[in-house]
């Protein structure tokens, strides 16, 4: 049974991550076609959004001589279940929220074996090679958590089939 990857950077084995502690990757990566994302109001289940090709720009940054990254990610998804009468606003919300601790979780535990899992040092060399070589040691960056500084989300729901939202309540200023 397969559950999660091994993580091999420079020749080199830095570790296992759970499949639990990769739910970030599928948000990151080009070649996401399919992402489910299961919608929960503390232990009860609100609903069920499939994204489908979400899309990631890494943008990395250097301000003060310190080097940041921005993730910029966008999706579109079918509201595929609800079990419990949700907004469509509080549904995105909760979308947003479940997708940075997703994309956080995955960074920190890439953190732990010292693996650059969203290729952070890449989206670097690509856009400033220089930069890289001035900031690289050993053919990587130093990581640490204040590298990934910003996370932007927005999701929309272009689906929801015969699923009705409850409606928001009218708020009278009389």
């Amino acid at each position: 049974m397969n559950d999660g990857i091994g993580i091999i950077q420079n020749n080199h084995y830095k570790g296992h991550l759970s499949s639990s502690e990769i739910l970030g990757l599928r948000w990151v990566q080009k070649n996401t076609v399919r992402a489910p994302l299961y919608l929960y109001n503390g232990e009860k289940l609100l609903g069920t959004i499939v994204f489908q090709n979400p899309k990631t720009k890494v943008i990395p940054n250097i301000a003060d001589n310190k080097l940041f990254y921005t993730l910029n990610v966008k999706g579109k998804g079918s509201l595929i279940q609800m079990d419990q009468a949700s907004t469509e606003e509080e549904l995105k919300e909760n979308a947003v929220i479940a997708i940075r601790k997703q994309i956080t979780n995955t960074y920190k535990q890439g953190l732990k074996r010292n693996a650059d899992v969203y290729r952070l040092s890449d989206a670097l060399y690509r856009k400033d090679p220089k930069s890289w070589h001035n900031l690289s040691r050993n053919g990587g960056l130093k990581l640490d958590s204040n590298l990934l500084k910003k996370i932007n989300i927005d999701v929309e729901i272009i689906s929801a089939g015969k699923t009705k939202f409850k409606r928001k309540e009218k708020v009278n200023l009389d």
